[in-house]
């Protein structure tokens, strides 16, 4: 923020500089007087407090800025899209929606392609016969079925390679500081040997109880990005067919993480709503709104009606061929979003930075490693390097190094 300030434009900038400036601006002094107050920076306490509660001014100035340049310039790509999320912005989704088919138009096979409001749209998903939804999608494999207490179960998905990465690790830590850990296991386009090799693996964690699927998309081959994307997002449909399946809590984690303690206060700390997960203050795009790196879901009615709406949102999309990043996340939201004007959302109970934990906090449960560095991170140990690459991930790189090793060791 100080670097921000330091390099505000001149009052003669253009406004293109202004509109510039506003955007980077504003989530920065959201999360200054965010934690001026006493409040999280990056975790809301209150879904009230979505976007930008303490700069509206700022908020208002960049709409202001973005109206001007518009009536100048009514094709202005980053006028566009800064009304579209000033809309969105103010609770005004359905009026922002057009400025995003807007952008749709003008970035081709982007994330605007996937924001849709319509209530319409929802409507038609909610009325699909369920045998019919997610026939398109292949098959589940049953690769391990063991017997699941009343306990929460875990819920991993990813495909191969981030399983030999990531996955491993993380079950390690599951293993080494739950009690009695149950988890399920979803891993996609492996093959028959590989599987075994998971099978294998999973055996040997004697303190947990891991049930395995597979699918095999085959996506690979359509590229990394495609591949990616087909990964991060089915595993809400995935997720959606197994809590139908145990009638149990399900927690879905991101694999490139690490469990630091026993998830059991976490787990309780949803109380009675019917899911739990992180919503993020000070972000401009609607995929950025809700978190998917952890969540919980409960088999209550609503919970299942949510979940089902974004695994069916999921689906539609990838029918039309047309699935980009941050989907599940914009379905996260959107889906939200469509229930509670409808009068029927969700209870939601938001994850505090203990929960979701990106600053590796002594008592920290999930310690969560998104972005690019846990690839530099992996290079390092790999190159027999023992210091962290990333000074802020000390405490996550030594742990991740004790994993490494074991797993070398074994």
């Amino acid at each position: 923020l100080a670097a921000l300030l330091k390099a505000k434009p001149p009052q003669d900038a253009s406004l293109k500089a202004r509109l510039a400036y506003l955007n980077q601006l504003s989530p920065y002094m959201e999360w200054t007087e965010r934690t001026a107050h006493g409040l999280m920076p990056y975790h809301l306490t209150s879904l009230k407090e979505l976007y930008f509660d303490f700069v509206r001014a700022q908020r208002d100035e960049y709409e202001a800025v973005a109206d001007t340049i518009l009536s100048q310039e009514p094709a202005h790509r980053d006028a566009i899209g800064a009304k579209a999320v000033c809309l969105i912005s103010r609770g005004l989704r359905h009026e922002s929606e057009q400025h995003f088919q807007v952008m749709a138009k003008i970035q081709p096979d982007s994330i605007y392609e996937n924001i849709i409001f319509n209530d319409s749209f929802y409507q038609r998903l909610e009325a699909q016969n369920e045998a019919a939804l997610f026939s398109q999608i292949p098959p589940l494999i049953d690769v391990a079925s063991p017997q699941f207490s009343k306990k929460p179960i875990i819920y991993l998905s990813c495909n191969y390679s981030y399983y030999v990465d990531f996955a491993r690790p993380l079950l390690l830590s599951i293993n080494d500081v739950a009690d009695r850990p149950q988890v399920h296991l979803h891993v996609m386009d492996a093959s028959d040997a590989e599987l075994e090799l998971v099978k294998s693996f999973c055996a040997g964690l004697n303190n947990s109880t891991i049930a395995i699927s597979a699918e095999r998309p085959g996506v690979a081959a359509k590229g990394l990005m495609p591949a990616r994307c087909y990964y991060h997002a089915v595993r809400f449909i995935r997720l959606y067919q197994h809590l139908k399946i145990y009638q149990k809590p399900l927690w879905l984690m991101d694999v490139d993480a690490l469990l630091h303690r026993d998830p059991q206060p976490m787990f309780d700390s949803i109380g009675t709503a019917d899911v739990a997960f992180r919503a993020r203050p000070g972000r401009w795009e609607p995929w950025n709104q809700f978190n998917a790196s952890v969540v919980g879901f409960c088999p209550t009615e609503r919970s299942f009606a949510y979940l089902r709406l974004i695994a069916a949102y999921v689906d539609e999309l990838y029918r039309q061929g047309a699935m980009h990043w941050g989907i599940d996340q914009l379905a996260m939201y959107a889906v939200y979003e469509f229930l509670k004007d409808q009068g029927r959302p969700p209870d939601v109970h938001l994850l505090n930075d203990r929960a979701v934990d990106y600053e590796y906090y002594a008592d920290g449960f999930v310690w969560c490693n998104s972005g690019k560095g846990k690839f530099s991170q992996l290079q390092h140990l790999s190159d027999g390097q023992s210091e962290s690459p990333d000074l802020l991930k000390v405490s996550y790189f030594a742990a991740l190094k004790t994993y490494m090793e074991k797993l070398e060791s074994s």
